[in-house]
């Protein structure tokens, strides 16, 4: 079978895709895939954005796409907004979280890419230490 350009593909042929398991969150931010697995995602990939992972307080490692260009407050308020019901059950007193990366909390007016952060990099969402839960 030789190549084929795509304009001239033929229809009789039609391209499987996997079903999509629908995650309860309607905002599309947390994905759920077919494996079970959730993502810290745009439905749609943003040119600007990258790769990383998140290490959740639960433990969980969620990938997220983040502009490196954001502040690590920026980072953290996108993570808490969109994981407030994933990986944050258990800390529901705290509002602040930090970032930590390679065993130090970052400064909250840096940008993730004067922090360090690259794709595929790990970062870990901490709660805030100035505040206490409340009992």
């Amino acid at each position: 079978m030789g190549w084929f350009c795509r304009c001239r593909r033929r229809e009789e042929e039609p391209f499987d895709t996997p079903p999509v398991r629908q995650s309860s969150f309607t905002d599309g931010a947390v994905s759920e895939g077919t494996d079970g697995r959730r993502a810290l995602m745009s439905p749609k990939r943003h040119p600007r954005r990258t790769r990383i992972f998140v290490r959740m307080p639960s433990g969980d490692i969620l990938p997220a796409d983040m502009d490196l260009e954001w502040t690590t407050m920026q980072a953290s308020e996108y993570i808490v907004a969109n994981c407030r019901n994933v990986g944050l059950k258990d800390l529901e007193g705290h509002e602040a979280f930090n970032l930590r990366f390679r065993r130090r909390i970052l400064s909250s007016d840096l940008t993730l890419k004067e922090s360090g952060a690259e794709i595929g990099s790990i970062l870990g969402l901490v709660p805030s230490e100035s505040q206490v839960p409340p009992e």
